[in-house]
């Protein structure tokens, strides 16, 4: 869970202070739910966990990772898991506008909030976001053809699973992913599109977590 929707539950004002709108940290049952996905995949044997660049994605990794007894360099931030942009904080006229300087955190400074990092880590999907003033939400990411906001998160989800499977220095990995609600549902639907028509899930389901 997301302190924003934590203190938000809770009838705080949270947003009209957050340093960070569309970046805030894990809440404290956010950093339980991480543990119990830590303690369930033990015995999996995950080796590498790719992660979103927000942050809660960043703490969520590290305590997943320290359940797992992994150690250094074992996290890669990873942009083709970035939340889908129109998720981010800013829907309204009333709230606070994304923090564009920047807008997501760089790997050097995420690394603040964990120390598993691996900085020399590449990622394997660049994406780019630009304003968007012909919304209330001001974030967009950037595509040559699609303009359909869903549909351009489910395409780059895909791509970066290609990039995923295809990927040298992660083929010999147990790869863990740890994303946001949107896009681990585009990644469960790609990875259902390449099974056999007898193993597939009929219509679209929801998945907390996924290796």
């Amino acid at each position: 869970e997301r302190e924003d929707r934590a203190q938000e539950k809770e009838g705080k004002d949270w947003i009209s202070t957050a340093p960070r709108p569309q970046d805030p940290v894990l809440s404290a049952k956010g950093r339980i739910q991480a543990a119990n996905v830590g303690d369930q995949l033990k015995g999996v044997g995950v080796t590498r966990i790719l992660t979103s660049p927000m942050i809660r994605t960043v703490i969520t990794s590290d305590i997943v990772a320290e359940k797992l007894g992994l150690g250094e360099k074992s996290i890669c931030v990873e942009m083709g898991l970035v939340e889908e942009a129109k998720s981010f904080r800013g829907k309204t006229a009333d709230e606070p506008r994304p923090n564009w300087n920047p807008l997501i955190l760089p790997p050097s400074e995420l690394a603040a909030y964990s120390s598993r990092l691996d900085l020399a880590y590449v990622t394997k999907m660049e994406v780019l976001h630009e304003r968007d003033e012909s919304k209330p939400n001001t974030v967009r990411e950037v595509h040559a053809t699609i303009e359909d906001r869903d549909e351009l998160t489910r395409d780059r989800c895909r791509s970066a699973l290609h990039k995923f499977l295809a990927a040298e220095d992660l083929k010999d990995e147990v790869v863990l992913c740890v994303g946001h609600g949107a896009t681990v549902k585009a990644y469960a639907l790609a990875l259902e599109a390449e099974l056999p028509e007898e193993l597939k899930v009929a219509g679209e389901r929801t998945v907390s977590c996924f290796a």
